[in-house]
């Protein structure tokens, strides 16, 4: 699935999770969405590469949300090849209050993996599905806005250090 088609996909699905809540008997609601900037590490490259991606949550108690994502982890230069590494992933998310507006973040899910690669104008792409995990920390800036900060990790040698802003609808 190219880029511009999960693009949809992720804000179809905002639409519609936003367009639910605006059913819901209360008047607060559980959903979320956010951006991230960050850092990848791919075992076998040096340096560290930039990331950004955007997300939406939505909060089924205090201490556990599901969440789905899209991510470019990183660009590389590979043996004169232009390699763009995404990531595509569902997951749960529990928390617990450390306090002061404090919380502590665990992650488990899904992830999807594509590589697309160009060549002298030829180009191809490969994918690989698998588990994803992610330890971080948040602070409540107040009732409809906070930032995290996580540590993620897409695959058995990939590593991905970001900090989030999210938004509570």
């Amino acid at each position: 699935m190219d880029k511009v088609m999960m693009l949809k996909k992720l804000i179809l699905a905002v639409v519609a999770l936003c367009a639910t809540s605006a059913f819901a008997a209360n008047n607060s609601t559980n959903i979320y969405a956010g951006l991230d900037a960050g850092s990848s590490k791919v075992t076998g490259y040096s340096g560290r590469m930039l990331s950004v991606g955007g997300l939406v949550g939505y909060q089924m108690t205090k201490e556990l949300a599901i969440e789905g994502g899209y991510r470019r982890l990183a660009t590389l230069d590979f043996l004169a090849e232009d390699v763009d590494l995404t990531q595509s992933s569902v997951s749960l998310l529990g928390k617990a209050e450390l306090g002061g507006g404090f919380d502590i973040l665990g992650r488990v899910g899904y992830n999807k993996l594509s590589a697309d690669v160009s060549r002298w104008g030829r180009k191809s792409s490969a994918s690989d599905s698998g588990a994803l995990f992610g330890l971080g920390f948040a602070y409540n800036v107040n009732s409809s806005f906070n930032v995290r900060f996580e540590v993620q990790r897409p695959s058995k040698d990939s590593t991905n250090f970001s900090a989030a802003t999210l938004w509570k609808f």
